[in-house]
């Protein structure tokens, strides 16, 4: 029987840590879902998110990228998520999460595997990973956690991502100095990696600005940055 697996995404931005993440999962499954996470609560919009996903996973045949609508981690289903605030509703609001993704997509899809990255940062997200594993198991769906890849020793995060750019504002409004390319200090084939991946450099100092500046400009780095690892494989 042809094996179906899902995996249910933010992407704010989208990563090498998501590309690996589908990697992973579609080499386990004859099709796979990335459901794209529709609510607007992000500083990427869904639209640059959705497109940066489809964008990326483009060259993998068996992988369809599609949205979650209100369904799916939203602010009706799962509003810590988007909140962060530790309630009891909240956890009730998890399981109808994990409710409605069971009950509807995946038995209208043929969903038997449920994928989804180790999570060492977000005390949230952790919850709902291990709410993953012991409620989906119990409607027939395996719960697969795939270790987050690593860049630099640390793990790949968005939020990680977003606050490394260039003069982003940081939490006490802050915008930051330019700081040492870290691929400075990591060569491939006796080449600085600084040399190889390009380094994303805005020319505006507001936070807004450089949003809107990295949007106009990722999909065409997460191009490069895929063609890259292909080369250096």
């Amino acid at each position: 029987a042809e094996i179906r697996g899902a995996a249910v995404m933010n992407c704010n931005p989208f990563t090498l840590g998501h590309r690996y993440l589908i990697e992973e999962a579609a080499k386990q499954c004859d099709v796979l879902y990335v459901f794209v996470v529709s609510e607007e609560a992000s500083e990427f919009s869904f639209e640059e998110r959705f497109e940066l996903v489809k964008k990326g996973c483009a060259d993998l045949d068996n992988v369809f990228v599609a949205q979650t609508g209100p369904y799916l981690v939203s602010k009706a289903s799962f509003p810590q998520y988007f909140i962060k605030d530790k309630t009891e509703v909240s956890r009730i609001k998890c399981e109808l999460d994990l409710e409605i993704f069971s009950g509807i997509f995946a038995k209208e899809l043929g969903i038997s595997k449920r994928f989804f990255g180790s999570e060492p940062l977000s005390e949230t997200t952790r919850k709902y990973n291990e709410a993953m594993k012991i409620y989906l198991p119990k409607k027939g769906i395996e719960a697969i956690e795939v270790e987050r890849a690593e860049a630099l020793g640390e793990p790949i995060s968005a939020s990680r991502v977003r606050m490394l750019f260039d003069k982003l504002k940081d939490a006490n409004g802050e915008q930051s100095d330019e700081g040492n390319n870290p691929f400075n200090y990591f060569e491939i084939g006796g080449k600085k990696l600084s040399e190889i991946v390009p380094v994303f450099k805005s020319s505006y100092s507001s936070s807004q600005d450089v949003y809107n500046d990295i949007a106009k400009n990722i999909e065409d780095l997460v191009e490069k940055a895929i063609s890259i690892r292909e080369e250096y494989k």
